[in-house]
């Protein structure tokens, strides 16, 4: 389980985002590597306040966005995957009942300091099994598991206790596109930065094996700020990652870092650099 009260609040958005798209999408933040939550309409209120008077929370954890919409007489888990290059959010899965008790024992966030939302008694066999599914999709990061998806849909099929459930009918190709760059030559660096990447949750060989041939470069603001720099390209299908500490090179840290969003900026920033000194296998 996630562990809500871990996360970050950040500030709400206006209630009629809750249920626009095209609204929702508009926020900025939703396309960076932190993870947090937010309510609607709810001030600065924590996610217990939230859930009892506002009923709608989101949950951005990777690139899943997670809503959670709980009334009087029902509750419903939306989750949709962020995509960061054309800023766009598609739905993967809505799962609604009128049983609001089997929702939040679907529930991959942990809401412990609420009781309200701790069932006494035991959940089924097969909700264990949906809110593992949940878990595995959230915590997936950058491309949509279609398998886990086909899982989800399946399992869902096992109880009547969801009366409306929506599954992504597609094969994932659209989603699980990260960036419309073609693979660098052997004369051409092509970096790549995606802010949704600057997450140290998100492992380089992970990235490296979703950016198959591709330089990525992304910034980590923990206490040792940093740019990293995960080459992809080599063909022997190892990777390797270079790392520009702020407290040792200031100047190319910041030069690198007002160049991000100028990919070719960027690009002659990357190819300009010594060979990497640190080779990790996938």
């Amino acid at each position: 389980m996630i562990i809500l009260a871990t996360l970050n609040r950040l500030e709400s958005s206006p209630i009629e985002y809750a249920d626009n798209n095209a609204l929702l999408e508009k926020r900025a933040d939703i396309y960076g590597g932190n993870n947090f939550y937010f309510g609607f309409n709810s001030s600065k209120m924590n996610f217990i306040d939230i859930l009892n008077q506002y009923h709608q929370i989101a949950i951005k954890y990777f690139s899943t966005l997670t809503i959670l919409r709980r009334g009087n007489d029902h509750a419903e888990i939306c989750l949709y995957h962020i995509n960061p290059s054309d800023q766009k959010l598609s739905l993967l899965a809505s799962i609604k009942s009128d049983n609001k008790e089997a929702i939040m024992a679907i529930c991959p966030f942990s809401f412990a300091k609420d009781p309200f939302f701790c069932p006494t008694d035991p959940p089924q066999r097969v909700f264990k099994t949906i809110q593992n599914i949940l878990l595995n999709i959230i915590k997936s990061p950058l491309i949509v598991d279609m398998a886990r998806l086909k899982e989800l849909s399946a399992a869902l099929k096992e109880t009547k206790d969801f009366n409306l459930v929506s599954i992504q009918q597609t094969d994932g190709s659209e989603l699980s596109q990260m960036s419309n760059n073609a693979p660098p030559s052997s004369s051409t660096t092509i970096a790549n930065y995606l802010p949704i990447l600057d997450n140290d949750d998100i492992t380089p060989a992970q990235i490296a094996d979703i950016n198959k041939n591709q330089i990525t470069v992304r910034r980590l603001h923990d206490s040792l700020e940093r740019i990293e720099v995960i080459d992809a390209t080599s063909d022997d299908n190892n990777h390797s990652v270079m790392s520009i500490y702020k407290f040792k090179q200031p100047e190319l840290f910041e030069q690198i870092t007002a160049n991000m969003e100028d990919k070719n900026k960027l690009s002659q920033l990357i190819s300009n650099l010594s060979t990497p000194t640190a080779q990790i296998k996938p």
